[in-house]
């Protein structure tokens, strides 16, 4: 299916909604009961559901350059056309992850206040394995991205435009994103699962994990930037790349 007129801003905004929703739900677990309670298996339900999409809409995004870097003039498709797909991922495998753990009973006081998962292992695997899975291949994305735009420029023997530059230098920023804001809570929960606490590292896991959405504002503010006059003047002195126009077709 065809989304002619999608374009990756509409995958920035759906990456900000999901940083919302998964405020909101932060938000409103410091009014829930924590034990062993309908309402507190109910908060640890939600916030298995909405933790995950940001991570994976990172995750999507770079997917979705790669995509039209190297696989556009083969498959006629632009990564942003596969837009369904990114939504199964990234709103779907976390609701799945949830309704696994509440079959389970895997819901209620997870320490320190908070309902989430009881069974700290079992943090580990729901969230944090496939935090750094992301990270991963967030990063080794940017690796291929940006050897091709390399490769490109030697052949052309000149400079890409800078919207095209600007782009693929982003997709560094989204891997590291989730690193920064998450590096203290991996450290904490695998603590935890060793069977030791440490309040501070707690107070920094909460608080590094709450920037995530600040941070990629910022990544996508900068993103998003205007480039159509760069754009604009490529076309108009000949000089535009099928690299960078590729990137600007997708938006």
């Amino acid at each position: 299916m065809k989304y002619g007129g999608a374009t990756n801003t509409e995958l920035l905004v759906w990456l900000s909604i999901s940083d919302i929703l998964s405020d909101i739900v932060t938000i409103a677990g410091l009014f829930v009961d924590v034990g062993d309670t309908d309402g507190c298996r109910t908060m640890g339900f939600l916030v298995t559901a909405f933790d995950l999409p940001p991570v994976l809409w990172t995750g999507c995004l770079s997917l979705s350059l790669f995509v039209t870097v190297f696989l556009s003039e083969r498959t006629g498709k632009k990564g942003i056309q596969y837009l369904p797909l990114y939504f199964l991922m990234s709103f779907g495998v976390p609701l799945g992850l949830a309704v696994i753990g509440l079959q389970n009973d895997e819901y209620g006081d997870s320490g320190y206040g908070f309902c989430w998962i009881k069974d700290a292992e079992n943090r580990l695997l729901y969230f944090f394995l496939p935090l750094w899975l992301v990270i991963i291949f967030n990063s080794s994305l940017y690796l291929a991205v940006s050897r091709e735009f390399k490769r490109v420029q030697r052949e052309i023997q000149g400079t890409l435009s800078a919207s095209t530059s600007s782009r693929v230098h982003k997709l560094k920023y989204y891997p590291l994103v989730l690193a920064f804001t998450w590096s203290f809570g991996t450290i904490h929960r695998i603590i935890q699962s060793l069977g030791y606490h440490s309040y501070p590292l707690a107070v920094l896991h909460i608080g590094f994990s709450r920037l995530q959405g600040l941070f990629n504002a910022i990544v996508y503010s900068v993103d998003n930037m205007p480039h159509i006059s760069a754009i604009l003047g490529g076309k108009q002195a000949g000089t535009a790349d099928p690299l960078t126009m590729r990137i600007n077709e997708q938006g």
